[in-house]
């Protein structure tokens, strides 16, 4: 019987991650937000690794449907954001809550108070 460790080699190699916590205030730019805290960090890559609270407008694009939604909650969120010169590469994929929650790509985002953020990279 082949055992895991022979497979895989006993050598482990466990790369830690650092994450970057991003808590927004009212009225903040979601996207712009990223793209800052990013760049004053000097992060050049990373992953959406947990978001909580709610966005006080924004706009989510629906298997090609926009959809507009007004004070709605984040459920989680998805996404890989990279830096290509100046410019921010990358898509942040949320889930909605609510009686009829959606899934789709944030392009347009505005925080309530207190959302927060967690890049991991």
């Amino acid at each position: 019987m082949t055992m895991f460790d022979e497979i895989m080699g006993t050598e482990k190699t466990v790369k830690k991650m650092d994450v970057l916590k991003l808590i927004l205030e009212e009225g903040d730019n979601v996207l712009k937000c990223i793209k800052e805290g990013m760049d004053a960090h000097k992060v050049r890559k990373a992953s959406v690794k947990d978001i909580n609270g709610k966005l006080l407008e924004g706009i989510i694009d629906v298997d090609g449907t926009r959809e507009n939604v007004e004070e709605v909650g984040l459920v989680s969120a998805k996404g890989t954001f990279k830096f290509g010169g100046d410019e921010l590469w990358g898509t942040l994929e949320v889930f909605t809550e609510g009686k009829k929650p959606l899934q789709g790509k944030l392009l347009r985002g505005i925080a309530m108070d207190n959302l927060t953020i967690e890049l991991e990279f």
